[in-house]
């Protein structure tokens, strides 16, 4: 039984394998708070506060378009979305290359 999603039966063996891979490599993370450090396998990772994303993400937005929240609305959301697409093909990519995944 899988820990993170519910699937069809067909699918649980696939996503139970998965979840163990993705399991290992999470827990090769290091915390050094001492010198504001995070990584996975050597890799070095950025925590984020949600609410910076998104609420006060909007906030700074209309501040930058002096004030015109329609405008910041209008560009923010597209802004994010390919921030967030680009980031997550990014690291797809990497974690597809150093787990030595040949079907991502």
């Amino acid at each position: 039984m899988t820990d993170t999603v519910r699937v069809p039966d067909e699918f649980r063996e696939l996503f139970e394998q998965a979840e163990k891979v993705v399991s290992s490599y999470f827990a090769l993370k290091r915390e050094l708070p001492e010198k504001g450090h995070i990584d996975i396998d050597g890799e070095r990772y950025v925590l984020v506060r949600a609410a910076s994303l998104s609420v006060e993400f909007y906030d700074m937005m209309t501040t930058l378009y002096g004030g015109d929240a329609e405008r910041a609305l209008a560009v923010g959301p597209n802004l994010l979305f390919h921030l967030a697409h680009s980031i997550g093909m990014s690291d797809a990519k990497e974690f597809h290359r150093k787990l030595g995944l040949d079907d991502p």
